[in-house]
């Protein structure tokens, strides 16, 4: 009787049907939010309607349902792998699976399932299907997918031509699915953000937030994320997100610079207290010893997650570029700034990220291409306003002084309270030997 007088609990995704009848979607809306038909949306409001004994939408929505005791308690986010078996004919794509698998467990986020084509995956928030292609030329396609879902996340079919190309697509392949599954998250929390384990999406949301550089989503990530560092596992994750969010803050002067360096600090210390191996506690001190001017050692944390698996060590060969910039070590610098460009698919560029191979070109004296790609980043986000004093330095050098007045006028009206210290914070970010170059080309300013 106890079994048969249970009440039915909602779907995770009828869980996200219901959020998004609350936001006051249409049928039509949720069939395109969640790409799926609209039939399933029919067949899951039925489904939706029965479970909470109501009748019609206006009734669900204002249901007010308690949240699942056992998501709530759920703290892992379980990943998994599936494989039809085939790779017998199919070496390369075989090693390739093989390093995306090792990279996956290098994010050290996820528990990864290894599934075989008769295996339940459906417990699993996240899979990842693999197949081989049949035929001489070898290749491997892969399909994300959400648990309880058939629509797709990503896809992508990696041709091999041979065993030089593994590593190259092992960390292609591995960066995309992990900013695919992180971009999918943000999602479920912004429907959801009662959604379990919070450290997981609430900090992957906040992530992607911060990468649009305003100031309003940088107060709420703060909130969010000061919240989930109090307890829970995964706090070293949390605490990297967290740090990015500071780092940018400061950089974009939102904050008062020596007080929150402080913060991170506080930060890092507890990071690496309890978990002094994870890529995101080194990834934490390398930002914090970036911002206190240790570039040396800032060098050395960030070469220590070079040598992880993980795919956040791709996108710490940006971050190396500029510190070998700032330290004189341009050859260094470049060869940095070339892997990285050869290894980020143009899809994952960020302004920030074009921003700061605008100051390494600045840097190797490539005045033409840091002026082509500021240039190009202020059509889109024209209060940015290191990428504008970039444009009129580069022009004040060209001695296009017509575009340097014009360009200096424009950084006052999109930025009217950027001051002299502002100034003076955007020459630290170049190296000592640079930095009287740059203010020469900026000296008239304030005038």
């Amino acid at each position: 009787m106890g079994e048969l007088g249970k009440k039915q609990e909602l779907t995770s995704r009828q869980k996200e049907i219901l959020s998004l009848l609350r936001k006051g979607l249409t049928n039509s809306e949720i069939c395109f939010a969640l790409n799926i038909s609209a039939n399933t949306v029919k067949v899951h409001l039925a489904n939706i309607y029965r479970i909470l004994e109501v009748t019609n939408r206006t009734e669900a929505v204002s249901t007010d349902m308690a949240s699942d005791p056992q998501d709530e308690d759920k703290e892992e986010i379980t990943l998994a792998i599936c494989h039809n078996d085939d790779f017998q004919n199919a070496p390369l794509a075989h090693t390739l699976y093989l390093g995306v698998v090792q990279a996956l467990q290098g994010c050290g986020v996820f528990q990864i399932k290894i599934c075989g084509p008769n295996d339940d995956d459906r417990q699993c928030d996240y899979r990842i299907k693999l197949s081989t292609t049949q035929g001489e030329n070898q290749a491997l396609f892969l399909s994300l997918h959400k648990k309880d879902s058939e629509a797709l996340l990503w896809s992508n079919l990696q041709k091999i031509q041979g065993n030089e190309d593994i590593n190259l697509l092992t960390e292609q392949t591995a960066l995309q699915l992990f900013r695919h599954i992180i971009l999918a998250a943000a999602n479920t929390y912004e429907v959801c953000p009662n959604s379990a384990p919070q450290w997981w999406y609430a900090s992957c949301y906040t992530i992607l937030k911060i990468e649009i550089r305003s100031k309003s989503d940088f107060e709420q990530g703060e909130k969010i994320l000061q919240a989930l560092l109090q307890g829970g596992k995964h706090t070293d994750f949390v605490a990297g997100a967290l740090t990015a969010t500071y780092y940018a803050a400061i950089t974009e002067n939102w904050v008062n610079g020596e007080e929150y360096i402080k913060k991170i600090g506080e930060i890092v210390s507890d990071a690496m207290r309890k978990n002094p191996s994870s890529v995101y506690a080194l990834y934490s001190i390398a930002l914090y010893n970036m911002l206190l001017g240790n570039n040396r050692e800032a060098i050395n944390y960030f070469e220590l997650i070079m040598h992880s698996s993980s795919p956040i060590h791709a996108i710490c060969r940006r971050m190396l570029s500029q510190v070998y910039s700032l330290t004189d070590q341009s050859e260094k610098a470049q060869l940095q700034l070339d892997e990285y460009n050869r290894v980020i698919p143009e899809s994952m560029y960020q302004p920030f990220q074009i921003l700061a191979s605008a100051f390494i070109h600045f840097m190797h004296g490539e005045y033409e291409e840091c002026q082509k790609i500021s240039e190009q980043l202020l059509m889109f986000h024209p209060e940015i306003p290191y990428a504008r004093l970039l444009t009129i330095a580069c022009n004040y050098r060209a001695q296009n002084f017509d575009e340097y007045r014009k360009q200096s006028r424009m950084l006052f009206e999109y930025n009217p309270n950027f001051s002299s210290e502002d100034l003076h914070r955007f020459f630290d970010c170049f190296a000592p030997a640079q930095r009287g170059l740059i203010a020469e080309y900026l000296s008239d300013l304030f005038e």
